[in-house]
């Protein structure tokens, strides 16, 4: 009997150790978006943004006739730029000079 009450001990431990497993996960979860609205980058005006865009795609005006940008491909900028998030999205598509050269 008495092997069987640890037994049993040890299951109902091990369920709690799971569960509580579980909840450090969620928890950890929770505290990376809570972290990640408090980031500084959410604080920064449009206008600074802006111009941060503005600078991913100076330049392109000037390579020479053999690169051109693959205006098709989303893993560049100006695509990446609307793929942040919805405040991002909505400042890079208000800004013509960033699909100038698309």
């Amino acid at each position: 009997k008495a092997i069987q009450d640890i037994d049993e001990q040890i299951s109902h431990t091990e369920q709690l150790l799971k569960s509580l497993r579980h909840a450090r996960v969620d928890t950890e979860l929770q505290r990376q978006d809570a972290q990640s609205l408090l980031h500084p980058i959410r604080s920064l005006p449009n206008e600074l943004l802006a111009q941060i865009f503005s600078n991913c795609t100076h330049g392109w005006e000037k390579h020479d006739a053999w690169w051109t940008v693959d205006s098709l491909n989303y893993s560049v900028t100006p695509w990446t730029l609307t793929r942040v998030c919805s405040r991002w999205r909505a400042l890079a598509l208000a800004m013509p000079e960033l699909w100038t050269y698309i």
